[in-house]
């Protein structure tokens, strides 16, 4: 857990110096869902995905952006699944089986 929670903290500062850093997020949010915090975890998620949103892919960058925001969209299925969220984590998975077929 040591490691986690040095992971987690170095993630937290990054997002002190970037904090329009989505992956920063998506990576925090899976330290929180290692040490249990799953409402984190959704929060970090929701986070990721509003920079995604915000930023638009750059020239030649597009299955990059589709790809982030499928396993972002596939981790926050997963940690609405643990809070028994059933709706939204399909809805979830099923948004990031569009995004990335393979996925599925």
């Amino acid at each position: 857990a040591g490691n986690v929670g040095q992971a987690a903290k170095a993630y937290q500062e990054a997002l002190t110096l970037w904090p329009a850093f989505p992956e920063a997020y998506n990576d925090l949010g899976n330290m929180m869902w290692l040490e249990g915090d799953y409402p984190r975890a959704v929060q970090c998620y929701l986070a990721c995905l509003h920079l995604h949103h915000s930023q638009a892919p750059v020239a030649g960058g597009q299955q990059h952006w589709h790809n982030s925001l499928a396993i972002t969209y596939n981790n926050l299925a997963g940690a609405f699944k643990l809070q028994n969220r059933s709706s939204e984590a399909l809805a979830c998975y099923e948004y990031s089986v569009t995004l990335q077929p393979s996925s599925a």
